[in-house]
């Protein structure tokens, strides 16, 4: 008997919870949203209409190159940290031991340190550092820009 009542209140219990969430998940009314999510942080190459690439031209073993000047341009309405990165490319004639890559700051003074704290913009410059036996051939950069 004692048994019996236990699992009969066990199936009392089990339907007066559903009939509370019941109760708890009905509304008169309700909206929906939407949100279009766009990039808040877009690398420019700064005197270009191209910002996806920019090319080293005459680029000789053992020499160091400059990127053009980059512009980190945060468009969200609060300050960002971002890390920059740059990786060689697997179709590059050589790899990292052939190009040292490294950031610096807008005066080419002093390295830039990952995370970077962007508030509006952020100018750098990527230096390239090509080893006095590097692979001859063409060289592909990617640079990123992460959270």
């Amino acid at each position: 008997m004692k048994k019996e009542l236990s699992i009969l209140a066990a199936i009392l219990g089990i339907i007066f919870s559903i009939g509370i969430v019941s109760g708890v998940i009905s509304s008169y009314d309700s909206i929906t949203g939407k949100a279009v999510v766009e990039k808040s942080i877009v690398l420019d190459i700064m005197g270009s209409s191209n910002d996806e690439n920019y090319t080293l031209s005459d680029v000789n073993q053992g020499e160091t190159k400059w990127s053009p000047k980059i512009k980190i341009d945060n468009k969200a309405d609060v300050s960002l940290n971002v890390s920059l990165s740059v990786l060689i490319l697997p179709n590059s004639a050589g790899n990292s031991s052939d190009v040292s890559v490294s950031f610096w700051n807008e005066d080419k003074n002093q390295t830039v340190e990952n995370p970077i704290l962007v508030n509006e913009n952020f100018y750098f410059y990527v230096k390239h550092e090509f080893s006095p036996n590097a692979t001859p051939g063409d060289y592909y950069f990617g640079i990123y820009a992460n959270p």
